[in-house]
């Protein structure tokens, strides 16, 4: 659904290509990205007809937009398609389009959430503090997140949580705090961690194990349910912000300064798994859908994946340079990540192939107006021949089912001619209405239609339509 084209010129003739290099269509000039959206237009110059050829690169990870400008800090995917997300100022979105659309819902808190975990679609625990008395904050939903309902029982503050199914819960925080429950969060119990440094993640994959990381290194693991941890001996320092364990004895831990470590004997030995391009990174979280297959995000935008148990970690192109602060993937190619300002990033295809959406800074201060409009906003992220960095964006009209952003290369242009790049129009349109234009496929199952400017006492500018 989503294609990069860029413009490159052979022979002194102007061609879009896409981003595997392939030719998409010949003499059309001043094309934005094409991002599939109902009823998009693109208004640029063109010089030539299209012609009909096209083969289309892979998609990697994909820039979703949800209705929020808050830091998202931790999601938690029950399916391919469900996943909720929570954050600052107590945000909580919930998707059930695999993170193409969004929806806010009321938390009934203003605190910060940290960490997120839902067993099933309609089961979920959220965790995180409040910053004026340091005390725990646990909110809870059977309802998928329609209502949320805020549960006691944590003196410090938490973030992170799990639940292996509806009854069975773990959170961890500050001061080396571990909270369980056996009954949905009814009742939570204060367990002793053997430790006073702060825990930042916990995974268990059974009822009875668990692990979970923190400070210094700190590895602390169960196998009675939490009746008793154990400090679990690493030569390890760094701080441990993620863990992710598919199997009983298998786990993956990451944290500062790249670090990435594993054990396949329950614990018992922990081996460091870290390339030299991992050096700068700082790793939030981890998410494994099988033993060998595993996504790590964090500062930056960085994402790096194991396919073979942690032997090799590749880097993936993400996109954006947003700090992720959360992943989940229901599957070894359905991941969605979260992070800095709203980032939101999902993939179908395991990360494979290039990253598709990443949002100019120039369209941010856009999102609340374009949000009234009730037209999903996926906007272009490439400018052939400028480059998004050289060019302002402004709100010319907003209103249900419409809006109009003009594309200027001066700020306070306002679609003059003079200083005017060319628009950008989405709109929702009847689902029988036909575009006009040359068909010309744009994106796998997308068909686009190019229409060619035309100057007589004034001249109309080229647009490509589509729809979804």
């Amino acid at each position: 659904m989503h294609l990069v084209v860029e413009e490159v010129k052979k022979n002194g003739e102007s061609m879009i290509k896409t981003a595997g290099g392939r030719s998409l269509w010949q003499g059309v000039i001043g094309v934005l990205t094409v991002i599939g959206l109902v009823g998009l237009q693109i208004s640029g110059t063109a010089v030539a007809a299209p012609v009909a050829a096209a083969t289309h690169a892979g998609v990697g990870w994909v820039f979703e937009i949800p209705p929020t400008y808050e830091d998202l800090l931790s999601i938690s995917c029950p399916s391919a398609t469900h996943c909720l997300a929570v954050g600052n100022s107590g945000a909580v979105l919930s998707t059930t389009t695999a993170g193409k659309s969004w929806l806010s819902q009321t938390s009934g808190t203003t605190n910060g959430l940290y960490g997120i975990t839902c067993p099933r679609a309609a089961t979920c625990m959220a965790v995180g503090f409040d910053p004026d008395t340091n005390a725990g904050v646990i909110l809870a939903t059977v309802s998928g997140g329609a209502k949320w309902y805020a549960q006691g029982g944590a003196a410090s503050g938490l973030s992170g949580v799990r639940c292996v199914n509806a009854r069975d819960c773990f959170a961890v925080g500050q001061n080396g705090s571990i909270l369980a429950t056996t009954n949905g969060g009814v009742k939570w119990i204060v367990e002793r961690s053997g430790t006073t440094n702060d825990l930042h993640d916990i995974s268990c994959p059974s009822a009875t194990v668990c692990y979970s990381v923190g400070d210094a290194g700190t590895i602390l693991t169960t196998h009675d349910g939490g009746a008793t941890w154990a400090t679990q001996v690493s030569s390890f320092k760094a701080r441990l912000a993620g863990i992710a364990c598919p199997a009983a004895g298998t786990c993956y831990a990451v944290g500062e300064a790249g670090t990435i470590v594993a054990t396949t004997t329950g614990g018992a030995t922990w081996s460091p798994q870290r390339t030299s391009s991992q050096a700068g990174m700082y790793l939030m979280r981890i998410s494994c859908p099988t033993v060998a297959r595993c996504y790590a995000v964090g500062d930056a935008g960085n994402v790096l994946t194991t396919t073979d148990g942690g032997r090799t970690w590749t880097a993936q192109q993400s996109g954006t340079k947003s700090g992720l602060s959360g992943i989940s993937c229901a599957s070894v190619t359905a991941c969605v990540a979260v992070g800095g300002q709203g980032t939101v990033l999902s993939t179908t295809s395991g990360g494979q192939g290039a990253a598709v959406g990443a949002m100019p800074p120039m369209f941010r201060d856009l999102l609340p107006g374009l949000a009234r409009t009730q037209v999903p906003p996926k906007l272009p992220t490439i400018f052939p021949e400028v480059g998004a960095p050289h060019l302002y964006a402004t709100l010319s009209t907003a209103k249900p089912g419409y809006y109009r952003i003009d594309i200027d290369f001066t700020a306070g242009c306002h679609g003059a001619d003079a200083c005017h790049y060319g628009d950008l129009v989405g709109r929702r349109v009847p689902g029988t209405t036909k575009p006009a234009g040359y068909a010309l496929p744009i994106a796998p199952h997308v068909t686009g239609y190019f229409l060619l400017g035309q100057c007589g006492a004034s001249c109309a500018e080229s647009t490509i339509t589509w729809d979804l």
